[in-house]
């Protein structure tokens, strides 16, 4: 019997490895298809506090880029939001383009200030839902001041349809003075109604709560940037192959390898035994 293992290895193997056996998720598939992310970006005057430097927007901008540097055919938008919502981006490919509305953003890019997640969350569900595609994300970038009171409602309405709302805190608990600049680059404090000077901290519970109501999850910053792109290979990329291994239309990959492999050895277990006959 053992004689015609090295045999029936390398005929199975080969054969095997010539009909080109296929199962699981090709991920080079899944990258091509592309995901779907609408990202809803605070732009309002609390963003502007320096506990992150070079300021909380500007490390959210900095987030952003790293995560473009890694998508592939990924689609992605962008929602500008502060007292009210307006869109910046349509979902496209075109990942330049992206950048650029985002470099502009600022808090002049909304008319009404204020902070207004539900709003956000609002205007991405009706984008999202003329989407063609079946994973539909939401990621929200913001301090976390809901202002309106109505965010969870909304991520609750999100999971209702079918979109998966994720969430990155920019800011710190302990908070920050939001520093303001006049029509002479002088600095100055933001103050609130009976002049004292306003605190603006990170609501961070509130955000991980919204993530959990639409079965998403809240994201936290790390001292060096890279956190979204770390998040996009390790959880939203992996969430799309899961969800392409039901689909009958996506690529499944080719695993010839491991029967080839397996023809592999059993030649070499028959050159083996050949040179042993021969001494």
């Amino acid at each position: 019997m053992k004689r015609f293992l090295p045999t029936a290895l390398l005929l199975f193997g080969g054969i095997a490895a010539l009909a080109q056996p296929r199962w699981g998720v090709d991920e080079d598939a899944v990258r091509q298809r592309g995901i779907d992310l609408l990202v809803c970006l605070d732009v309002s005057r609390s963003m502007l506090a320096r506990d992150l430097a070079p300021d909380r927007l500007g490390r959210a901008r900095l987030e952003l880029h790293e995560l473009i540097n890694t998508l592939g055919a990924d689609r992605i938008g962008l929602i500008l939001f502060a007292g009210e919502a307006q869109r910046a981006a349509p979902l496209t490919s075109d990942h330049a383009s992206f950048l650029s509305l985002l470099d502009l953003a600022s808090p002049l890019s909304v008319r009404q200030g204020g902070t207004d997640l539900a709003s956000a969350l609002s205007q991405a569900r009706v984008l999202l839902e003329a989407a063609p595609g079946t994973q539909k994300n939401v990621l929200l970038i913001t301090d976390g001041e809901d202002r309106g009171g109505r965010a969870l409602a909304e991520a609750e309405q999100c999971r209702a349809d079918g979109i998966t709302l994720f969430t990155l805190g920019i800011g710190t608990e302990q908070g920050s003075k939001i520093t303001l600049t006049d029509g002479d680059d002088s600095e100055f404090y933001l103050k609130d109604k009976d002049g004292n000077e306003v605190i603006s901290r990170l609501d961070r519970s509130s955000l991980i709560q919204m993530a959990e109501a639409s079965s998403g999850r809240s994201i936290q910053l790390n001292a060096e940037p890279g956190i979204l792109r770390d998040w996009y290979l390790q959880s939203l990329l992996p969430r799309a192959r899961d969800a392409a291994t039901g689909d009958p239309d996506m690529e499944r990959a080719n695993r010839y390898q491991i029967p080839l492999a397996l023809a592999l050895f059993g030649a070499i277990l028959a050159m083996a035994g050949f040179s042993r006959r021969r001494s």
